[in-house]
């Protein structure tokens, strides 16, 4: 099987497998994201930033660990770091989502 068709295979398996588990046949191709509510307070950035470091530095997460906090101005929504170690987190790196 060549490269080309590897990657075609693998694009069409994802595709059928978000659908799948989407229910209903329906194909998710693209998430948006969540409308901001508003920067957050600059001293909670860094409060998450830092956690983020320490609880890395002491071993209680890892690669695959996080730390969220819930939005200061709206408790349904928190904010968590992209997809990156918890160790190498900097405020660039925070999200905010929907609880719901």
């Amino acid at each position: 099987m060549s490269l080309t068709n590897r990657r075609e295979f693998l694009r069409a398996s994802s595709l059928a497998m978000a659908g799948s588990l989407a229910g209903g046949g329906t194909v998710l191709l693209a998430q948006q994201s969540p409308a901001t509510f508003g920067p957050l307070k600059p001293a909670l950035v860094d409060d998450l930033v830092a956690a983020n470091r320490i609880l890395a530095g002491h071993g209680v997460v890892d690669a695959f660990g996080h730390v969220s906090v819930r939005h200061d101005r709206n408790p349904e929504r928190f904010v968590i770091s992209r997809s990156v170690a918890p160790a190498l987190v900097t405020p660039g790196d925070l999200i905010e989502y929907d609880l719901y």
